[in-house]
């Protein structure tokens, strides 16, 4: 039975639900910080839904950037560790991310009204497509080291 985030939320409820089988690279640390991330991202929905104000977005942005910045530290390292071929395609994407979501905090400092929902489709797509079509590699990678062992 797949696992599911440890999301507080009815699992119902969550924008983004965790599933071993379509998101776990089978590596324990950075599998929950990909739940983590989900669980930020599930926050921002949460606050979305309660009609929460520009600041509940902003301070989900800046938890964003903080966490993903940790995250992609690790998996670097981990990525440079096992001589992962994919390592400068990763470090891409991961800027490219990052820069995304500054971008969203920008348009808040600047004034602009930026869509919650806009925002979540993003945080969704990228999410879902970068650990399924990019860490699950890692995943597979780490088995066949393994195996060769």
């Amino acid at each position: 039975m797949p696992q599911k985030s440890e999301n507080k939320n009815d699992e119902s409820n969550q924008y983004i639900s965790w599933d071993d089988e379509r998101y776990s690279i089978n590596n324990e640390e950075i599998d929950s910080q990909h739940k983590k991330l989900i669980d930020i991202c599930n926050s921002l929905y949460d606050s979305h839904q309660r009609g929460d104000t520009i600041d509940g977005i902003r301070n989900a942005l800046l938890a964003i950037v903080e966490y993903a910045r940790t995250h992609f530290k690790d998996e670097e390292g981990l990525m440079s560790e096992i001589g992962f071929p994919g390592l400068n395609r990763q470090k891409k994407s991961h800027r490219e991310f990052l820069d995304r979501i500054t971008g969203f905090l920008q348009e808040l400092r600047r004034g602009h009204q930026i869509s919650a929902l806009r925002l979540l489709a993003f945080l969704k797509n990228w999410i879902e497509d970068h650990i399924e079509n990019e860490d699950k590699l890692i995943g597979s990678f780490l088995k066949a080291k393994k195996a060769e062992v």
